[in-house]
């Protein structure tokens, strides 16, 4: 199998991806107890950028403090999160590495008020840092 493509960058739009690998979001638990970066979680995407991952989709985010369905789930939901954040994006720069964060925020309505079959978690697009 030939697998030369996998390793070639990929332009999509303005954005140049070194390769075509590609790290969904998984959701470490790794945050803060107030939704902040810690140096566990820079710690672990920085292992991922280090093994060649051209596209990091970095963990489910809450948007609203109050749509934060983890323990310890990461937010951006203030200015306050932004020096954290900043230092989670380093590690995949200085390896010419692109992420994404991928945003959610839980339903507002109480689990008897919803649809049969909704989950009451809505996903937005995934959203550049």
């Amino acid at each position: 199998m030939n697998t030369d493509i996998t390793f070639s960058p990929i332009t999509i739009n303005s954005l140049i991806i070194k390769n075509r690998l590609v790290m969904s979001s998984m959701v470490t638990q790794y945050a803060a107890s107030n939704g902040e970066v810690t140096d566990q979680m820079i710690n672990y995407y920085a292992e991922r950028a280090r093994g060649g991952v051209g596209l990091i989709m970095i963990e489910a985010t809450y948007v609203e403090r109050q749509g934060n369905s983890y323990r310890l789930g990461l937010g951006i939901d203030s200015d306050a999160m932004l020096p954290g954040l900043t230092r989670l994006t380093h590690p995949c720069l200085r390896r010419q590495g692109r992420h994404s964060a991928a945003t959610r925020r839980a339903d507002s309505e109480p689990p008897d008020e919803r649809r049969p079959g909704q989950t009451g978690l809505v996903h937005s697009r995934h959203h550049p840092l």
